[in-house]
């Protein structure tokens, strides 16, 4: 009696070859949970991280990483690749020197995402950190949401308003984390503001920097409330997300406050020129940058591109790291 029969008289090869295939890849799925797990435990169990000043805060930070199902780009922006690119470790390790927050949420489409193995060149330490799953919406009401910018524009008002905490875009590089901080404990809600280019003469919201240091605050909710489920704009980029919350703080401005120099200078018009104050001045830099792989570690020393390639350098100084191949 050979081996296959003595293992299971009744099967036939076949069989056999299904189960053995079957039992393969149950291991090697059990691997990868496993090693999962244990970066996840190995990120978790880091101590929570503390001020100068010896003080700690629950301060969370929220990302979010929308990748798109048919849903259009606007004005020919590429898809986002299925990993964090360079410039996007840099915002995170911004957020780590500078903030210190207790926990960073990345709200994302994919099932599985580990920023970690693309970033572990840079951010060597991280705090705890949450992977949340967010399925597309698709529809508001009756219409569908055509623009994956608009879904993420849901998910950061969606995160803040139930967390708490501060949402930046990964183009935005955090400088002063104590400015920023002590401006949250300050105010109810704080956002950024940009050129609105449609009336040269007047700013609007930009929601690439916005946080309510405690959740259910009352600006966000309004802006889901009457911006989106009421006055749904799909064929407009941002009017849901500026030029409507714009109007909504105009009405009811002790909800939140303005910081001014992170959205507004430079502006997206003049991504490359900054105006009056340095840099090094400003509480956070937004570089505008749609385009996540113009500008990696093998291309930063020859690029032209200050004053963002300066900032870029600052932070990894900061943070003892190359940001050069």
């Amino acid at each position: 009696m050979d081996y296959q029969q003595d293992f299971q008289p009744n099967d036939s090869p076949s069989d056999h070859d299904k189960l053995l295939k079957a039992l393969i890849k149950a291991s090697i799925t059990v691997f990868f949970v496993c090693l999962y797990v244990a970066r996840y435990l190995e990120v978790v169990l880091n101590n929570p991280s503390s001020f100068d000043d010896g003080t700690q805060d629950e301060l969370i930070v929220h990302y979010v990483k929308l990748y798109t199902e048919n849903l259009r780009l606007p004005f020919g922006v590429p898809p986002s690749p299925p990993y964090l690119s360079f410039l996007e470790c840099i915002s995170i390790l911004s957020v780590m020197m500078s903030l210190q927050p207790v926990r960073i949420y990345i709200h994302t489409n994919m099932n599985f995402i580990w920023p970690a193995n693309s970033c572990r060149k840079w951010v060597t330490k991280w705090p705890p950190f949450h992977i949340v799953y967010s399925p597309l919406r698709k529809t508001i009401g009756s219409q569908n949401i055509s623009i994956i910018h608009h879904e993420a524009d849901l998910r950061k008002l969606e995160a803040v308003r139930r967390y708490g905490g501060l949402f930046i875009d990964f183009d935005v590089l955090v400088l002063d984390g104590k400015e920023i901080r002590r401006q949250l404990a300050a105010h109810p809600c704080i956002i950024c503001d940009e050129n609105n280019p449609v009336m040269h003469s007047q700013s609007k919201v930009n929601a690439g920097f916005f946080g309510c240091l405690r959740p259910n605050a009352e600006f966000p909710r309004r802006i889901l409330q009457e911006s989106y489920e009421e006055d749904y704009q799909a064929a407009e980029w941002t009017y849901n997300s500026g030029v409507k919350p714009t109007e909504i703080l105009e009405k009811h401005p002790g909800m939140a406050v303005y910081v001014d120099g992170v959205c507004n200078n430079p502006s997206w018009r003049s991504k490359r020129r900054l105006n009056g104050d340095s840099w090094s001045e400003k509480m956070a830099f937004h570089h505008f940058t749609e385009t996540d792989n113009f500008l990696d570690e093998q291309h930063l020393a020859a690029s032209n591109t200050r004053p963002l390639k300066d900032v870029v350098y600052f932070i990894c100084a900061r943070a003892n790291v190359s940001c050069d191949a």
